[in-house]
């Protein structure tokens, strides 16, 4: 299932990565990208920085922007239409138009801003069971999580 990230994170990782965890840890699987930046926040680097956004990634433009990263990766529960626990990386003209993302912003507009500003911004997305207010992650996205962490550690800390 994580070949495609594995051989994503393969090309982009001699450079400078900024991750953004978007999403509420409230609402069972939607709060995948809050989860997935708390277990790898305690391998960032100079060159590898772990922001959680929680539902607001517009108000990280900026701060982004001013960190100057080579590739902008935001991790967050999307609606593809797939199995449970899907992972996939999507760029903007995926998501453009859609409304795959469970926020009111359409992560297109932030993904934009950043493209605009110069740099190269993809969407891994993990494809959410449920999103029921007060319930943790399901099981099948739970593991989709913890794939996604065993890929990144390993591609980034090498």
């Amino acid at each position: 299932m994580g070949d495609e990230i594995r051989e994503f994170l393969e090309r982009h990782r001699g450079g400078k990565i900024v991750v953004i965890g978007v999403g509420n840890t409230l609402r069972g699987d939607d709060g995948v990208g809050p989860k997935f930046v708390e277990r790898i926040k305690d391998f960032t680097s100079d060159r590898f920085v772990a922001i959680d956004a929680g539902e607001v990634p517009e108000n990280y433009l900026g701060k982004v922007a001013k960190l100057q990263p080579d590739v902008i990766i935001l991790v967050d529960a999307t609606n593809m239409g797939k199995t449970p626990g899907t992972m996939k990386v999507l760029t903007r003209e995926a998501i453009e138009g859609e409304t795959l993302s469970t926020h009111k912003l359409p992560l297109s507009f932030v993904i934009k801003y950043w493209e605009d500003e110069g740099f190269k911004v993809f969407l891994i997305g993990i494809q959410p069971e449920q999103l029921e207010f007060g319930k943790g992650l399901s099981p099948r996205v739970t593991k989709a999580l913890e794939e996604l962490v065993k890929i990144f550690r390993s591609a980034v800390t090498q």
